[in-house]
């Protein structure tokens, strides 16, 4: 299963709860309304959900196969580590198979983050970090 069919299925299966108990309807076999081992098994999966969008910093290989979709990331640079800015990956240019630059555009001006430096000058997390995770992520 996909992520995107799981999390289909938990939002799905959610809507029976909030709705109110329709059981009958929910994606997760429920077989009548005092079988809640189909309860514990969606909450268990929304909760993994949720723990997977936790901020992380990217593995290289993820931005280079997002950079095409043009997702919105949050760059952060080692030499002005106080701040973290939303982003725009819109483009990767490979030059060979050991040089890769990717284009970042955030707040009028652009970056060029290289494969080499990354994850020791340069970073990019899936969502913005706090204080705290900022700190405690190490640099390479």
């Amino acid at each position: 299963m996909t992520d995107a069919e799981k999390l289909e299925k938990v939002i799905k299966g959610l809507e029976c709860c909030v709705v109110g108990a329709e059981c009958d309807h929910c994606k997760y076999g429920m077989l009548n309304k005092n079988d809640f081992e189909g309860c514990r098994q969606m909450l268990a999966d929304a909760l993994a959900l949720l723990k997977a969008q936790e901020p992380r910093v990217m593995e290289w290989q993820e931005i280079v196969d997002s950079a095409t979709q043009m997702p919105f990331i949050w760059l952060e640079s080692k030499e002005n580590h106080e701040r973290v800015f939303q982003s725009i990956l819109f483009k990767t240019w490979l030059f060979d198979s050991t040089v890769t630059i990717i284009t970042v555009m955030t707040r009028g001006w652009l970056f060029e983050g290289y494969q080499v430096n990354y994850n020791k000058t340069w970073r990019c997390w899936t969502s913005r970090p706090d204080e705290k995770r900022r700190t405690e992520a190490p640099w390479n």
